[in-house]
């Protein structure tokens, strides 16, 4: 009898270590072109106000479709389209900056990978005065956890311009995505630092001046105190 149980616990034993794999879940893309923070020159013009821009990235594994995103940042307006290949082209209108990332998607899983968020210049007629691009975000970063030190924290970001005319940046902060307010102001070096509550989730982001008052916001991202 003895010898049964310790068959059947056996055979349970092997089915159990034989089950299926995890799924595994796509990866993120890494973009190649346009350039991050240049201006593109290398489209086609289509018609008297648009060209096609040709966007590229790396295959990602795991993945089976991509979902290109394209942001006017004068507009706010966005293109989504989905492709199985890592290579796109799209008409946009001439003389505009854009932001542009991929998002991975996989026909086995319901999870999915976000790429970096790059901007670009389509160039179009000659301008006096370019917008700035949105802020590049380095510190905190996007869903992080981070210790206060002395009960403050540093915020860090990356400004660019075309013009290289940048003149001030606004910090905004806030406890919800949707309700920031204006932190510090005027501000004229790409860092500050300020006291804030432990244990708490905040959402920030910079906005961008040029010495024309052209303003450019950065993506709004979030981070947890300890």
């Amino acid at each position: 009898m003895m010898g049964n149980k310790a068959t059947v616990f056996l055979f349970l034993g092997v089915l159990l270590s034989c089950g299926s794999d995890p799924i595994p879940a796509p990866q993120a893309a890494q973009l190649v072109s346009p350039a991050h923070l240049e201006a593109c020159t290398t489209a086609t013009p289509a018609t008297a106000t648009q060209s096609v821009v040709n966007f590229n990235w790396q295959d990602a594994a795991d993945t089976d479709s991509y979902e290109l995103i394209i942001e006017n940042l004068v507009s706010q307006a966005r293109i989504e389209r989905e492709f199985v290949v890592s290579e796109a082209s799209i008409g946009l209108d001439r003389g505009v900056s854009y932001r542009w990332w991929v998002r991975s998607l996989s026909d086995a899983s319901s999870e999915t990978a976000t790429s970096e968020k790059w901007a670009f210049y389509l160039e179009g007629e000659a301008q006096v005065n370019h917008i700035p691009f949105p802020a590049t975000l380095n510190f905190p970063e996007e869903a992080s956890q981070i210790t206060l030190q002395d009960g403050r924290v540093e915020f860090r970001w990356q400004g660019a311009d075309l013009d290289n005319d940048i003149d001030l940046y606004t910090l905004r902060l806030g406890s919800e995505e949707d309700n920031l307010s204006d932190l510090a102001t005027e501000l004229t070096d790409t860092r500050y630092s300020t006291s804030l509550v432990s244990s708490q989730r905040y959402y920030w982001q910079i906005v961008t001046i040029d010495r024309e008052g052209n303003q450019s916001y950065s993506t709004i991202q979030s981070f947890q105190t300890q």
